[in-house]
């Protein structure tokens, strides 16, 4: 026991004891005088360096590297298993791969010149009619629209002459008094699928615009992503270089809002982040009289329309419940008063213009 003791106190002395150099007391020792740890990464000796390569191609498992590095054979690949990316429609692929709305949108921008914005609506309605789309399909409403723009003009010094059937699609020449504002119409356009409505006024506000710096303000508010890319793509499409021109002469802002985003929190963020305070021309979402309603009473909750402000609503007929309800919640059921006027369209709808007369703050209270 005694002896093993000793032997195992001579180990460890000997293992905390410091390397002395040769002519070095004890007393001298400094700390760079231990002994250095054993380096973990060290050179290869003569004999590993001597050793004979593997064979070109083969890993340290002889597994083939040319197989590990073929992409083909990764099943993360998008070539793995046969399948080949489509092409893109201007590499030859078919435009109608990816669906309606890419097909209709690359349709448009293929055969429209760039800057025609009577064109780009054009060949739009006109693909739309031939493959029953349902996205040019406010033609028929040209005359109700073209109505309630002049009607939100005049208030701004701004006039148009009688509307002219053989050029409904034809920029229109505008006579602008001396004591117009200074600014362009404020268009806000809610639903309007692939921006149809919005590249259907825009010939019409084009030709207003005879005076340098005047500039409509055209807002597209859309609740599918695809809808909204493809309609921003088509508009600036028609707009063209202005659309990129330091004094343009319409912008255009398309707008996404979140799901849980109301159209009163939408209408309050363009008055405080936008400078947009109200709209002259509102264009409702086509179709639901109910919908309707509901998007007039949110932009007079948030103060985005005033009096004189114009609304244009398509849907139902005049024997449609809902769109006799429609005419008279405007009438004075809301929180402003509307006078209408109810546009045939010869599709079996009808197109509401209605102006904003009287905006109540309360029951009583009119403004």
């Amino acid at each position: 026991f005694h002896r093993r003791t000793a032997s195992l106190l001579t180990l460890s002395t000997l293992a905390c004891s410091p390397v002395l150099l040769q002519g070095q007391s004890p007393g001298e020792i400094r700390p760079r005088d231990f002994a250095a740890p054993p380096t973990l990464h060290s050179e290869p000796s003569a004999k590993q360096r001597r050793t004979k390569p593997r064979a070109a191609g083969k890993s340290a498992k002889d597994e083939n590297l040319g197989a590990l590095l073929n992409p083909t054979d990764d099943p993360r690949s998008p070539h793995a298993q046969g399948f080949e990316p489509r092409p893109a429609p201007g590499e030859g692929g078919d435009i109608w791969d990816f669906g309606r709305i890419h097909a209709a949108t690359h349709h448009v921008l293929a055969t429209a010149p760039e800057g025609d914005a009577a064109a780009v609506f054009q060949a739009l309605d006109d693909f739309s009619a031939q493959h029953e789309l349902g996205f040019g399909s406010v033609e028929a409403h040209g005359a109700a629209l073209q109505a309630a723009i002049r009607t939100a003009a005049a208030p701004l010094g701004l006039s148009m002459p009688a509307p002219r059937p053989a050029a409904l699609l034809a920029p229109l020449p505008v006579e602008v008094p001396q004591q117009s504002n200074g600014r362009g119409l404020r268009v806000l356009v809610l639903e309007s699928r692939v921006g149809a409505v919005e590249l259907r006024c825009l010939p019409i506000l084009i030709g207003m615009t005879g005076m340098g710096g005047i500039a409509h303000e055209v807002v597209s508010v859309e609740r599918e992503p695809e809808m909204s890319s493809a309609g921003a793509r088509l508009i600036r499409h028609a707009l063209g270089s202005d659309a990129d021109a330091e004094m343009p002469r319409v912008r255009h802002m398309p707008l996404l809002p979140a799901e849980d985003t109301t159209l009163a929190e939408t209408a309050l963020s363009l008055r405080e982040d936008y400078e947009l305070p109200a709209f002259d021309l509102l264009v409702l979402e086509g179709g639901d009289r109910s919908r309707q309603i509901e998007q007039i009473k949110d932009l007079l909750d948030g103060k985005a329309l005033e009096p004189g402000a114009v609304v244009h609503a398509s849907g139902p007929g005049h024997q449609d419940p809902g769109t006799a309800r429609y005419m008279e919640l405007l009438s004075g059921g809301l929180r402003g008063r509307f006078d209408s006027e109810v546009h045939d369209t010869g599709d079996g709808t009808v197109a509401v213009v209605s102006v904003l007369r009287h905006w109540r703050k309360n029951d009583d209270t009119e403004l």
